[in-house]
């Protein structure tokens, strides 16, 4: 029997509330894909630098000439037998003729990656080192009474904590004070000392110029002065430099290392004379002393700080296999002390100079940076290794403060006068409606993406809400649809009913 109109009515008005509600669940709110990780982005290394002796007037302590007894030609047996770091041939170091065999022939020592020390002591160093920099980030000292910055050991320290790396902030600072007008005339020419004019000086320039170019700088324009050609102009027909001044000539071979260093780190590569030049003071020994001309009345005397030094210099201008460079990799190897030390004035300083020149040709280095580590205080600053004082050097820290960290002059070179850009600061904004039902439910806000690049399970999605956008309804509008509907329906049954009893009555 077929339902009378009203009944039809009714279940009509069911049917669509079943409908309804079928229609809402089926895109619940919140129901938003969670994204896909992005891949998080990995640090670059950093890179980091090294500090280095005054090459350019009076030697610093460290670089004093070492007494001729530790100096002296090395016996034909090689190597000190107390060196931890023997070579591979019994090749007399001291005489040319073998040591270009050997060069020829085979390698010294089997190559090796420099050994750097635990980070937690580079840091200290670090730490230490740049604690006791001035608030201009530079190295202040006191003479007849009077206090004056000094722009080379300040140059030592930036080096230093080049190599280190995490000291930006104060490199920054120190290269705006050594990079002054005033600083780099007062350094590089003797400005306001009533020196010549035109005066120069080769070791305050080259440094200065390497420097400048090691930490991304251009030191064709440095406080007005192009220092590449200040010191191109000090170079002598005989492959050698001399300084320019009315107050004598201090040039070293500290600053012709310096100056190869400087040419070649900028791009330039020096004439074959100036190479030629630092390559004809060499002691018959391997050995490269401190100056340019020995005392007449005494034999060739080499210095490990030098040496060291030119080494790097040598191998910037890719002479890793000549007989000459390797003659002076044997030498130097044959100066190392059972502890791991090499001897100078300031043992400390002296090895980490040694250090580095063996660094560029990949040799080992036996128990020197962990000698260099014991020298260590607890403050973090490095000893000289010598004498009675145990307290922290600047200088020596400066000095050892590369060999710690692994690397060469040239190795810690990275540009750090770039300040990083603060981060974008993010927005949470709320989609308008047009906006909502525009975008796709599976599209993940960046923002978000970038906070924490793991999925996060679907409930907690769903129970975030705030940062989701709404792409359905909420069940308590689907009851209260329901309900009305029912209502109505029933409402629709009941007035039927007294008419349905009163057609019977009839």
């Amino acid at each position: 029997m077929p339902a009378s109109p009203p009944r039809r009515l009714l279940l009509s008005a069911m049917a669509t509330t079943v409908v309804i509600s079928t229609l809402f669940t089926a895109a619940p709110a919140g129901a938003v894909e969670s994204p896909a990780p992005s891949p998080s982005a990995k640090a670059s290394p950093s890179a980091e630098a090294s500090p280095t002796a005054e090459p350019s007037q009076t030697p610093e302590a460290s670089q004093t000439v070492e007494p001729t007894a530790t100096a002296t030609v090395e016996p034909t047996t090689g190597a000190e037998p107390t060196s931890p770091v023997e070579p591979t041939t019994s090749v007399e170091p001291t005489t040319s003729d073998s040591a270009v065999r050997l060069a020829a022939a085979e390698p010294i020592v089997t190559a090796a990656a420099p050994v750097a020390a635990d980070p937690a002591v580079v840091a200290a160093a670090a730490d230490w080192l740049a604690g006791e920099l001035s608030d201009e980030g530079t190295v202040t000292a006191t003479f007849n009474g009077e206090t004056f910055t000094d722009y080379g050991r300040s140059l030592d320290s930036a080096l230093a904590l080049l190599a280190a790396g995490d000291q930006d902030v104060v490199l920054r600072r120190t290269l705006s004070s050594v990079e002054d007008p005033l600083a780099v005339g007062e350094y590089t020419r003797g400005a306001g000392f009533g020196d010549r004019p035109d005066a120069a000086y080769v070791g305050g320039t080259a440094k200065l110029a390497f420097v400048v170019e090691l930490t991304g700088g251009d030191a064709t324009s440095v406080g007005g002065t192009d220092l590449l050609a200040q010191l191109l102009s000090l170079a002598q027909e005989n492959g050698r430099f001399a300084d320019r001044s009315d107050f004598g000539n201090f040039a070293n071979l500290f600053g012709h290392a310096f100056a190869l260093l400087a040419l070649d780190t900028a791009g330039r590569t020096p004439d074959d004379a100036l190479v030629q030049g630092l390559l004809d003071a060499q002691c018959p020994d391997g050995s490269f002393p401190e100056t340019y001309e020995p005392d007449p009345d005494t034999a060739c005397t080499g210095q490990v700080d030098a040496t060291g030094l030119v080494l790097q210099a040598l191998a910037a201008v890719d002479l890793t296999e000549d007989p000459d460079a390797l003659r002076a990799v044997a030498w130097l190897l044959g100066k190392q002390q059972s502890d791991g030390s090499f001897p100078g004035e300031a043992p400390v300083n002296s090895t980490g100079y040694a250090v580095l020149g063996l660094n560029a040709y990949s040799v080992p280095t036996g128990d020197a940076v962990p000698y260099l580590t014991s020298q260590q205080n607890t403050d973090g600053g490095l000893r000289r290794g010598a004498g009675e004082d145990l307290s922290s050097d600047l200088f020596a820290t400066a000095q050892a403060l590369p060999a710690l960290a692994g690397t060469t002059f040239q190795g810690s070179a990275r540009d750090v006068r770039a300040v990083a850009a603060p981060a974008p600061t993010e927005t949470t904004l709320t989609p308008s409606p047009t906006a909502v039902a525009a975008a796709s439910p599976s599209t993940a806000p960046a923002a978000a993406a970038a906070v924490d690049p793991s999925p996060a399970p679907a409930a907690q999605v769903r129970s975030a809400g705030s940062n989701l956008p709404r792409t359905g309804a909420d069940s308590i509008d689907v009851l209260l649809v329901g309900v009305v509907l029912v209502a109505v329906g029933g409402t629709i049954l009941s007035a039927a009913r007294p008419r349905r009893r009163g057609r019977h009555a009839a």
